[in-house]
């Protein structure tokens, strides 16, 4: 599994680690290789009498889970771990807010203070989407991505084709940068998502995955 690398005192910053290898043993020059925090693609399982969604690849060990943490007060709505548990690093939380449940998505710990938290916004009444507003690193800059309902069809063009399930949009480009197939016949896998676009940074998947999860 990628690294993720943090700051001394756990705070909520995301960033990509590199590694340099020499060109040949007899050249100084390196070159950069820079890993993500997910594969581009992983399964989502729901185990019997639990309220925790494993995220794993073949591998049978999860490298992230989020747990559900309903009734407790004291605790967020969901908790998005770096493992199997809670005793793993903490890469955000989510708490819904309001009559509406709106989920408010905080990146990183807030262990040691504040962490900046993001809205996920609701439009629509037939045909509804989820949208919500992130700091990119690698542009510099916000931008706003949009979750969207995606047929067999669509997702059959992607190659992740099985029932329905959602893409989601990058709407300065249009460009779909992440879809998520629902899987109805498996008896622990839930569904599968796949990243098109894998040059956003480890906040963006962060945040890709505790939307979908706060919206379902």
């Amino acid at each position: 599994m990628s690294s993720l690398s943090y700051s001394s005192r756990d705070t909520s910053t995301f960033s990509q680690t590199a590694s340099s290898t020499s060109a040949s043993s007899t050249s100084n020059s390196a070159s950069e290789v820079s890993t993500t925090l997910f594969p581009s693609e992983f399964g989502f399982y729901r185990f019997s009498s639990s309220s925790t969604v494993a995220l794993t690849t073949k591998d049978p060990s999860p490298f992230a889970s989020i747990q559900s943490n309903s009734g407790f007060r004291s605790k967020p709505d969901l908790t998005f771990y770096q493992g199997r548990n809670k005793w793993y690093r903490q890469l955000a939380s989510a708490q819904f807010v309001g009559p509406e449940g709106k989920p408010h998505i905080t990146l990183g710990s807030t262990r040691y203070g504040a962490a900046p938290t993001e809205k996920v916004e609701c439009e629509g009444f037939f045909r509804v989407s989820h949208h919500f507003s992130l700091y990119l690193n690698s542009v510099r800059y916000r931008e706003h991505f949009q979750w969207s309902e995606c047929s067999h069809a669509e997702l059959k063009g992607f190659g992740i084709g099985h029932s329905s399930g959602m893409k989601l949009v990058r709407m300065k480009t249009g460009e779909v940068v992440v879809v998520y197939a629902k899987v109805s016949c498996a008896v622990k896998k839930i569904g599968k998502m796949r990243f098109l676009e894998v040059e956003l940074g480890n906040e963006f998947q962060v945040m890709a995955v505790m939307s979908l999860i706060a919206i379902f």
